[in-house]
């Protein structure tokens, strides 16, 4: 099992919006990620925290799961280019990057 901290920018995806509707969050591929990893999702400006820890579900998700999450783009879909997250703990207070 490895651990990730993967960026945020709100102004692309309101994250915080989401978790509070679904704990399934579908993200872009761009680390090596394998399914059971932990990832801690940092929040850019204005939080500049990491807010939540999820783990990696599904490395290879089917378009049908990607059209489900409409803020997900769908151009030139390869079904190892998004990855299943699941949020298992939101840190209210969030967590600084020094402090992971």
């Amino acid at each position: 099992m490895n651990y990730w901290i993967m960026p945020c920018n709100l102004k692309v995806f309101d994250i915080i919006q989401h978790v509070n509707k679904n704990n399934i969050v579908v993200w872009k591929k761009l680390i090596r990620a394998e399914e059971g990893d932990i990832v801690y999702i940092y929040v850019g400006m204005p939080v500049q925290k990491s807010m939540y820890k999820g783990i990696v579900r599904n490395i290879k998700v089917g378009e049908e799961l990607l059209k489900q999450h409409s803020y997900a783009k769908v151009n030139n879909f390869d079904n190892n280019t998004y990855m299943e997250i699941e949020i298992a703990k939101e840190y209210k207070d969030g967590i600084t990057l020094k402090k992971l």
